[in-house]
């Protein structure tokens, strides 16, 4: 996993796009997407060591979908002509929204305007295009033949550019209808959010940067994670390293029966985390990207879909029992068929039908085209026979079937509003196809979620009242009191906990009992949990006074929020998290929740003779960290911060005279060199090392290229053997600072590991 979080060290697996939510037919996705770049290729051919294409036919899968009429007859020539059309790239800017936006600003200049005037054969050739539903501009897409990134400079430049970002994790390649369900969730920056099927985590960290999206150093709410498969958690850890939320949280469990989540209120009483916003990205059988996943075409049958159909829906019923009242769900697949979508929504609404409505979407996301739902469908046989109720399906087909798998009544079908459902189609918008439909929680979902919640509010009510009996008792009265009142609601919060723990047994066996069936786990299961356990420092821990001392931290700083993964020797490194991270660690086993990571690493162990402390702060985590720092910062010009990025170390005197002096006058270690808000642009900090007589740059170099374009100068591509300047690099005469470079090392180390974990 190397440093991206607190967590062992593990190397992430690899695997196809959504999440595992258990079940015996994970590994069944898995496969078909995890194949993905094989079915690119093709098998291998027997001439030359080429490849063979392959047929992008599949004569049941038009028959199922000509009979689900997913498209209007007149259109289906031109549907099947785009899903065999190979997928666009598409990326997107990640970052919290200030920065994002001014990566852009820089990536436009230098690289965009360069392509607009580039022609090929008498032909222009065209420029990146911004999604025109996509907020801000921070999603693009590009369309040029591999051919024309060899002809072209200016393509060559860009491509090399987009590579090196993608690798830093400073733009994700993402497919543009994945993009989709997080923008429909509206979350705010003090939402709870639940991404139910996470890994490989690129709408995940869709979810952390629309957290971030406030100028909130810190947002009030957080963001849980989760998948099934163990090595897919290490992936995601590594996904949304570049992020560094202290607002984020991994676990490692079946979706389908997700453990509740406890948390103490602001009276101090435990109660169950219901999340305001819940992402069920759910396994599928992938039929809809056909454009990226060629195997797709070869392995298409008419059951892929109704095997999936039971674990989709406990997944889906799971979620909506973590979903506060009032609160969104969206509930998406990268599938056309019906049994996988519009049956699985219809599903609860059937079961739930005066505590569910679905949203009507039609006015979010304007410039985005889509299909709305089905209110009727069929299921076929292997034969292509069509059934459009139970009573229809042979005797030796039952058993792949179930009743709740057919469409809804008349009468059912205007009541639920399935067309408020959306289906993306390729010919659209040149995407690859998506399900999405967004489902708001009116009222408990049972009696159980009531009583638990009537629980809470009776215990919380019973300790305020003892607090104010007790605090006017003992302001009457010198001599000692019998706080009765304080012993009742000590009885209120053991009945909300047991009611809590018979309230969660009875959601788990309905969601493990949906449609007759148990969780089965014989494909699927879970590997042993070998975390190590997470520690809080006190904030009168020698440790914590050494950082406050050294980096001038203020009062302000969250103290109490600083986390190790080790009680025995010397910590390592030291993370940070929000408030409500440090509650839900607090209030949960763990080992039985499974986390997996969490929190911002912000200290690093750096230990010298002549420095006196024994951290070094972490560039990842300087955005937690200088806000609150009242010490050891130096304000330097835009062309020095340039040099030291290029050139790693500079004398003293190579620096202006009064910030050569400002320097000067600190005492060696670790310090933040921070450049003015000039023409726009917003002031960037980075770390330095402030030797004997020299000061140097504490950066990774892949990391560099984004700081030197965000400062406004012609990036330059790094490597970790040397630097991409041309310029003579200074003269440095410090170096017998073992110091220096051991951080400096560090820094390079930090950056590497990410890239050698998912190796």
């Amino acid at each position: 996993m190397g440093r991206g979080g607190p967590g062992r060290g593990r190397r992430p697996g690899r695997g196809g796009r959504g999440g595992g939510g258990g079940g015996r037919h994970q590994h069944k996705r898995q496969r078909t997407e995890g194949d993905e770049e094989k079915g690119k290729q093709g098998d291998r051919g027997n001439k030359e060591g080429g490849y063979i294409a392959i047929p992008k036919e599949n004569a049941k899968f038009e028959v199922y979908y000509k009979a689900q009429k997913i498209v209007p007859e007149e259109e289906w020539a031109t549907f099947m002509e785009w899903l065999r059309k190979p997928l666009v790239s598409t990326f997107r800017i990640t970052g919290n929204r200030q920065s994002a936006q001014q990566f852009r600003k820089a990536m436009e200049k230098e690289y965009f305007a360069e392509i607009a005037d580039v022609r090929m054969d008498g032909e222009p050739v065209d420029p990146p295009k911004a999604f025109a539903w996509y907020p801000d501009k921070l999603a693009w897409q590009i369309s040029w033949p591999r051919p024309l990134l060899r002809k072209v400079p200016a393509l060559t430049k860009l491509h090399r550019f987009l590579v090196n970002e993608s690798e830093q994790g400073n733009i994700t390649r993402q497919e543009a209808v994945s993009m989709i369900p997080p923008l429909l969730l509206d979350l705010q920056p003090n939402h709870k959010v639940l991404d139910m099927c996470a890994a490989p985590g690129s709408k995940t960290s869709q979810l952390i940067e629309l957290l971030h999206a406030s100028d909130a150093l810190v947002p009030e709410g957080l963001v849980v994670a989760n998948d099934v498969d163990a090595k897919r958690c290490y992936l995601l850890v590594h996904q949304t390293k570049r992020l560094q939320s202290p607002c984020f949280v991994i676990t490692n469990l079946d979706a389908s029966v997700y453990p509740s989540l406890y948390t103490k209120n602001a009276s101090g009483v435990k109660e169950k985390l219901l999340f305001d916003r819940v992402l069920c990205d759910v396994p599928c059988s992938g039929d809809a990207t056909g454009r990226k996943n060629y195997t797709v075409w070869r392995r298409w049958g008419e059951f892929l879909g109704t095997a999936l159909f039971r674990l989709q829906t406990r997944i889906l019923v799971r979620g909506l029992q973590s979903l506060a009242v009032g609160g969104r769900l969206v509930y998406s697949t990268c599938s056309f068929n019906p049994v996988e979508n519009e049956a699985v929504v219809a599903f609860v609404l059937r079961e739930f039908p005066e505590c569910l409505e679905l949203v009507d979407m039609s006015a979010e996301l304007p410039a985005l085209k889509r299909r709305p739902g089905l209110h009727t469908w069929v299921t076929l046989d292997n034969a292509g026979n069509t059934f459009k109720n139970m009573d229809e399906v042979p005797h030796n087909f039952k058993a792949k079937f179930k009743k709740t798998m057919f469409p809804p009544t008349a009468e059912e079908a205007e009541r639920m509003h399935l067309e408020r459902c959306m289906r993306i189609v390729p010919q659209d918008q040149d995407t690859g196809g998506f399900f999405i439909t967004v489902l708001r929680k009116l009222k408990p979902l049972s009696k159980s979620e009531i009583k638990s919640a009537n629980a809470t509010a009776a215990a919380t009510a019973a300790l305020n009242a003892s607090a104010t009996t007790t605090t006017a008792a003992a302001a009457a009265a010198t001599a000692p009191v019998v706080d009765e009142e304080g012993a009742v609601a000590a009885a209120e919060a053991e009945v909300a906990g047991e009611a809590d723990d018979a309230a969660e047994a009875e959601s788990l066996a309905l969601a493990a009992s949906i449609d007759g069936g148990a969780p089965t786990r014989t494909g699927q299961k879970m590997t042993s949990y070998k975390e190590d356990p997470f520690y809080f420092l006190a904030k009168d821990d020698p440790t914590v006074k050494q950082l406050r001392d050294f980096y001038g931290l203020s009062e302000a700083f969250p103290f109490n929020n600083l986390l190790v993964r080790s009680n025995d020797g010397k910590m390592r490194n030291i993370y940070v998290v929000s408030q409500l991270v440090r509650d839900l660690i607090e209030n949960n086993d763990t080992r039985a929740t499974r986390m997996i990571n969490t929190g911002v690493r912000t200290f690093a162990r750096s230990e010298c003779s002549t420095v006196d402390c024994d951290f070094r702060l972490c560039q990842e985590g300087l955005h937690v960290v200088y806000p609150f720092m009242q010490a050891r910062t130096a304000m330097i010009s835009l062309d020095e911060a340039h040099t030291l990025l290029l050139h790693d170390v500079l004398r003293f005197n190579q620096f202006e005279e009064h910030t050569g002096k400002i320097i000067q006058d600190l005492k060696d270690g670790c310090f933040v060199l921070t450049t003015p808000a000039v023409d726009g642009r917003d002031p960037i900090q980075f770390l330095g090392w402030r030797g004997r007589n020299t000061v140097r740059c504490l950066v990774a170099k892949p990391d560099r290229t984004r700081l030197v374009l965000l400062l406004g100068f012609p990036p330059v591509f790094f490597s970790d053997k040397g630097t991409g300047a041309k310029a003579d690099e200074p003269a440095a005469d410090d170096s017998g600072d073992k110091a220096a470079a051991a951080a400096a090392g560090d820094a390079a180390m930090d950056a590497a590991a990410p890239a050698a974990a998912a190796a």
